[in-house]
């Protein structure tokens, strides 16, 4: 078996981390030991090269019928990092607009 590099171990783990999918998701799809992945991740970032990041991706929503009920209990906005955004009964739709617009700014 012919040994991997660091630089296709990093192109792996940008790989990895651009496709959203966990270390074993993403490693059986590929026959890649999960425990590898995330050895080699540690590993780069250890010396010293730059954690990678996923472009984060998001998925248009559309409100199908608005219900006063959601209006007045508010909503939760959970983004696929597992950050949730509580957005309070009353909101402002361009306050959320400019909330959703920063978060994928500090994304990039």
């Amino acid at each position: 078996m012919a040994r991997i590099s660091s630089e296709q171990w990093g192109e792996r783990v940008d790989a990895w981390a651009a496709s959203g999918q966990t270390a074993a998701e993403f490693g059986s799809s590929r026959r890649i030991d999960a425990r590898q992945l995330q050895w080699w991740k540690w590993k780069l970032a250890r010396d010293g090269r730059a954690e990678p990041r996923a472009r984060p991706t998001f998925v248009p929503a559309h409100v199908v019928a608005e219900r006063p009920s959601m209006l007045r209990a508010g909503i939760d906005v959970t983004f696929p990092s597992g950050v949730v955004v509580r957005v309070p009964a009353g909101f402002s739709r361009s306050a959320l607009a400019e909330l959703i617009e920063a978060v994928g700014a500090l994304a990039c």
